[in-house]
């Protein structure tokens, strides 16, 4: 088998007609597990194991019925060939490390997260630090002053929560199909 070929179907995902929750566990990584699945409950017997009404669906038929005539075994699935462990949700959704690391737009966009959280930080800090002096040198809370210094200490809290928030996207954000409309 040519490695152009071994490439395409590692490109390929398969669909399995009953996906049982024990396969998958977290309902993530579904491709290697149902290929697993599918080589130890039905000896590798695609045709009985899949429904693939759509003709959207074609290719897939098609790279199998060519494995299956000329390539002899699907390679993932040879016997005496180890399947991959299953990965874990984290690491299926691990988008640091699969995206992240590799684009330099997202990690300079990471950097400035990072960087404008740092300010807001110490932004806040600051006006906190103001509004403690004002306290100390017996000025009145109460003034507007003061309300302007309370309204800063909460806007840099938010604004800090919600860069905090942004940069958890750059890392790991758990996918709840039932949640996604």
């Amino acid at each position: 088998m040519c490695s152009a070929c071994a490439s395409l179907l590692a490109a390929c995902l398969f669909v399995r007609l009953s996906v049982r929750s024990s396969e998958t566990p977290s309902g993530c990584s579904a491709g290697p597990s149902q290929e697993r699945a599918l080589h130890q409950e039905h000896g590798g017997d695609w045709q009985h194991s899949f429904y693939m009404p759509s003709a959207a669906d074609s290719s897939v038929s098609a790279i199998r019925r060519w494995f299956d005539k000329y390539g002899g075994t699907v390679p993932t699935c040879e016997p005496g060939t180890l399947m991959p462990s299953p990965l874990t949700k984290r690491e299926a959704l691990d988008r640091y490390s699969q995206h992240t690391v590799h684009c330099r737009h997202c990690k300079q966009a990471l950097r400035n997260v990072d960087l404008a959280t740092g300010v807001a930080a110490v932004a806040g800090v600051l006006a906190a630090l103001w509004l403690i002096t004002r306290v100390m040198l017996g000025m009145p809370l109460l003034s507007p002053a003061a309300g302007v210094g309370l309204f800063a200490v909460a806007l840099a809290g938010a604004v800090v929560a919600g860069l905090r928030s942004l940069r958890q996207q750059f890392f790991f954000i758990d996918y709840v199909h039932a949640e996604r409309d």
